[in-house]
């Protein structure tokens, strides 16, 4: 896995083979605690963020933050994928760092 994107403080964009995901930074809905979100883009995301690049990421992740607890608490991957995208994270801080 390698990081791709990021928007700081927002989200990161990780590849994996021929795969895209996307791990969004989200907020309780009564704003008590913060929790991170990773999801495995659909084709139509993918195809979106290739058309239109970090924008429709940026739109993305703004939906997902709205309904991370409710339309896309389902698609999260969980610990073993947040796991992989922590160290593709460590990996790409080391190399290229936040830009």
């Amino acid at each position: 896995m390698e990081v791709i994107a990021h928007r700081p403080h927002v989200w990161f964009l990780a590849q994996e083979a021929d795969n895209l995901y996307l791990d969004v930074n989200c907020t309780t809905r009564n704003r008590t605690a913060d929790f991170s979100l990773l999801i495995r883009l659909t084709q139509q995301e993918e195809l979106l963020y290739r058309e239109g690049g970090e924008i429709s990421i940026d739109q993305l992740a703004e939906r997902i933050q709205g309904a991370a607890d409710t339309l896309f608490a389902s698609r999260h991957l969980g610990s073993d994928w947040e796991s992989k995208l922590l160290n593709a994270i460590d990996c790409w801080k080391s190399k290229d760092g936040p830009k």
